[in-house]
């Protein structure tokens, strides 16, 4: 697929940004029920006086969480996407 996106003109830069984007916003849609999720957790475990709980708490840890997971993906995205930017379009073409 993204052989057949250089071929018919996309940029490498378009591509490299794309499957970062993609990897990202994914991300963002597994982070935000997620974080709902464990919200409420910490508020009930709150009420309980289990552990100490803050809103202001929730938010430094899931930020940083967010911070290296994103960081993560974008490792993780660097290997193959180096590999996808670097097919000539001919060949993506021929494979076709």
């Amino acid at each position: 697929e993204l052989g057949l996106r250089i071929a018919v003109g996309s940029t490498r830069m378009k591509i490299w940004s794309r499957l970062n984007s993609e990897g990202l916003l994914l991300l963002t849609f597994a982070a935000v029920p997620a974080a709902i999720i464990c919200f409420n957790i910490g508020r009930m475990s709150a009420d309980e006086g289990i552990a100490g709980w803050g809103a202001t708490r929730f938010l430094i840890t899931f930020g940083i969480t967010y911070l290296l997971m994103a960081i993560m993906i974008l490792i993780g995205v660097f290997f193959p996407a180096m590999q996808a930017i670097r097919i000539h379009p001919a060949e993506a073409l021929h494979e076709e």
